[in-house]
């Protein structure tokens, strides 16, 4: 049971009880820039030549994303992507009509050379750009749907990354709530919450638009969890009951705690609430989008 003994989660396990939840599903990196190339252009790293976040960037920008394969498929798809991007191109240049440009940690409150605001917390009125990305998705999904086009969208959200910004009212929701063994970070656990809302708001807006009837969702992660907060350098050592134990070591490390990922796909005419022990990497998202759209390999 992977569930965490202290953070709030309602609508994610919502999710968990409409769809298939994969057991087994791993990022194709433990960090975030390499799996993000690797989801658009479904690719390993190692064959796209990003492997790490910092440092040369040796891929061939020349390649076919998400949204230019389902064009190719029919030239009516809307496509946007808002949230984090973390790819050195811009996302139209890869088929995408709506996005925020090529967006990186820094426009989701990230301080790099502040470990006290990374890792203490704070309170804001859009904590990690939560709420506007959410009404802007959902925007984006009613626009399509008044337009009677099919559309993709994919919402990367800077939650729950680093640093720790919450809302006031999840704070304060987290505060009445009693402390786990395992997790105990208040501010953290307040963060995932005001995530959970948003994703609370995208199955609300899916609901009511029916589009159940012909609409996957497909809901996962760029890597695995953080092992400790804060962050420490452990240099190749085992953390002491790291925050995804059983799972050993975390972020930016290759043992099953880096690279293991939550995973739920979802639609009610095509997939039944099921746990699923099959392994999946997140490359396989980009011949799973080809496969239902119902072509042959372009």
């Amino acid at each position: 049971n992977a569930k965490s003994d202290f953070h709030r989660t309602p609508n994610m396990d919502r999710l968990l009880d409409m769809g298939v939840k994969f057991t087994n599903a791993y990022a194709s990196s433990s960090v975030c820039s390499p799996s993000r190339y690797s989801i658009q252009f479904g690719k390993s790293p190692a064959r796209l030549h990003k492997t790490i976040v910092r440092g040369p960037n040796n891929v061939d920008h020349d390649q076919v994303g998400i949204a230019q394969l389902l064009k190719s498929i029919n030239s009516d798809y809307y496509c946007a992507h808002f949230g984090k991007w973390h790819i050195d191109e811009n996302p139209s240049r890869y088929g995408y009509d709506v996005h925020d440009g090529i967006t990186k940690n820094k426009e989701g409150n990230f301080h790099y050379d502040n470990e006290n605001l990374q890792w203490n917390g704070y309170a804001e009125e859009d904590p990690k750009r939560v709420d506007s990305l959410t009404d802007k998705t959902i925007g984006f999904i009613n626009k399509s749907i008044k337009e009677e086009r099919p559309f993709f969208v994919q919402l990367s959200h800077y939650a729950v990354h680093s640093d720790l910004v919450y809302s006031n009212e999840s704070y304060a929701e987290m505060l009445l709530e009693e402390s786990g063994d395992m997790h105990d970070n208040i501010a953290y656990a307040a963060m995932m919450l005001d995530l959970d809302k948003s994703i609370g708001k995208i199955l609300d807006t899916y609901s009511s638009l029916e589009l159940r009837k012909n609409t996957y969702i497909i809901f996962t992660s760029d890597n695995g969890g953080m092992p400790v907060l804060p962050l420490q350098i452990n240099r190749g050592n085992p953390y002491k009951k790291g925050l995804n134990d059983p799972l050993v070591r975390g972020k930016w490390d290759l043992m099953e705690g880096g690279i293991r990922v939550p995973a739920i796909a979802y639609w009610k005419s095509r997939i039944n609430n099921k746990v699923s022990n099959d392994l999946l990497t997140t490359f396989d998202l980009f011949p799973t989008i080809t496969s239902i759209a119902s072509i042959k390999k372009p």
